[in-house]
C-alpha cells in the first residue's frame, strides 16, 4: 500500500503545531487538504472544543489497481434531527472511502469531488458493511437514516436540490 508523492504547498495548521505534529495534511506522500468546509453544521473533530470549521485531509492509496482514499483528520457533523454529532472516521488507520460513487457515466453531472465531498464522507462513514464495527461514532442510524442525513449534509453545504437527489 504505498502511497504516491505529490507536490503541495505548507500552510499553517489552525492548531498550531502541535495540532500539526498530530495530524496535518502536509506530509511527503499524496496527502490533500481541501480546505476548510464551509458548512456551519460541520466541524473540525480534532480542535480543542470541536468547534473549529472542519479540515477534510485526506492520503490517497492505491491496492491492486483501485484508488481509495484514508480521511486523515476525523471531522464531524451535527444533525438537526439527532441529540449526538457525528464524526468520521471512527479508526483514521483503518478506513477507506473511494469519494462519491458515481458511475462513470453520471460523473460530467456530478463529479467524484465538489462542494458535497465532505458529505458524501460522512455517507461512507456512516455506512458500514453489516457484522463490522461502525466506521463513525455517534448515534446509530439506519441506512435510510444515513442517506437522509447526507442529504441534509449536502444542503449545508450548498449543494443543489437537483443534485441532492440524484447522488
Amino acid at each position: 500500500m504505498g502511497a504516491i508523492p505529490v507536490e503541495h504547498r505548507r500552510r499553517p495548521h489552525p492548531d498550531g503545531e502541535a495540532g500539526a505534529a498530530r495530524r496535518s495534511c502536509p506530509g511527503v506522500y499524496a496527502r490533500r487538504d481541501t480546505g476548510r468546509v464551509a458548512g456551519e453544521r460541520f466541524f473540525d473533530a480534532e480542535s480543542a472544543g470541536m468547534t473549529g470549521p472542519a479540515r477534510i485531509c485526506l492520503e490517497r492509496h492505491e491496492v491492486d489497481g483501485k484508488e481509495t482514499f484514508q480521511i486523515v483528520r476525523r471531522f464531524g457533523f451535527r444533525d438537526k434531527g439527532f441529540d449526538e454529532p457525528f464524526i468520521v472516521p471512527a479508526d483514521p488507520e483503518m478506513f477507506r472511502s473511494d469519494l462519491t460513487s458515481v458511475p462513470v457515466l453520471f460523473t460530467w453531472l456530478v463529479p467524484r469531488t465538489g462542494n458535497h465531498l465532505p458529505a458524501a464522507l460522512l455517507h461512507d462513514g456512516l455506512v458500514y458493511p453489516p457484522g463490522e464495527p461502525a466506521s463513525y461514532t455517534g448515534p446509530e442510524v439506519s441506512r435510510e437514516q444515513a442517506d437522509g442525513i447526507f442529504r441534509n449534509a449536502m444542503a449545508d453545504l450548498g449543494t443543489g436540490w437537483l443534485r441532492r437527489w440524484l447522488v
